[in-house]
C-alpha cells in the first residue's frame, strides 16, 4: 500500500515537470542591461539591425539601440513561478510521503511533521523560483554592432514576431 502510494506521487510529480517542460513558451521576458549602468525590463517583442523592441509592464513598446546594449538576458515569461509551484508541490509530496512513513504517533509528531513538511515545501518552492528565474540566454553585446549581428537570428528566434 505505502509503495503504491509513493508510486502514485512520483508519477505525478514526473507528469507536472514534463507537461511544463514540454509547453513551448511565445513569450521571453528580457533583461537588457544598457551601458549607461540602467537597467530595462520587459517582453522582447522584436529585433532588426538597428536593436530591440520591449514591451513595458504598461503595454508600451519602445526601441532600444543596439549601441545602449552592453548585456541582454532572456528568459522564458513565468519561468520562475512555475519553477516555484513545482518546487512547491514537490516539497508538498516529499514531506506527505516522509510523514506517511514516519506514521507520527502522539499529537507533538504530528506537529513536528507538519512543521517539516511545510517547512521543506517553502524550501523547494524557493528553490525551484530561484531556478526558474536564471536567465536562458545571456548576449554580451557592448554596444558592439558586429556582436549584436551576430546574435541577431538567435535573438530573433525569442521575439513575438
Amino acid at each position: 500500500m505505502k509503495l503504491k502510494l509513493v508510486s502514485t506521487i512520483l508519477m505525478v510529480i514526473f507528469a507536472v515537470n514534463v507537461a511544463s517542460a514540454q509547453k513551448k513558451n511565445k513569450q521571453y521576458t528580457s533583461k537588457v542591461y544598457l551601458t549607461s549602468n540602467k537597467v530595462e525590463r520587459g517582453v522582447l517583442q522584436s529585433a532588426d539591425e538597428k536593436g530591440i523592441y520591449i514591451l513595458d509592464r504598461r503595454d508600451s513598446t519602445h526601441f532600444i539601440d543596439l549601441s545602449q546594449i552592453a548585456v541582454l538576458k532572456l528568459r522564458p515569461k513565468k519561468a520562475a513561478s512555475r519553477g516555484a509551484v513545482i518546487g512547491l508541490l514537490t516539497g508538498l509530496a516529499i514531506g506527505a510521503t516522509a510523514t506517511y512513513f514516519i506514521e507520527p504517533d502522539d499529537a507533538l509528531e504530528r506537529t513536528v511533521s507538519a512543521v517539516g513538511t511545510a517547512g521543506l515545501s517553502f524550501a523547494s518552492m524557493a528553490i525551484g523560483g530561484s531556478i526558474g528565474s536564471r536567465a536562458r540566454e545571456t548576449f554580451q553585446i557592448n554596444g558592439n554592432r558586429q556582436d549584436f549581428l551576430q546574435h541577431l537570428q538567435q535573438i530573433k528566434s525569442f521575439s513575438l514576431q
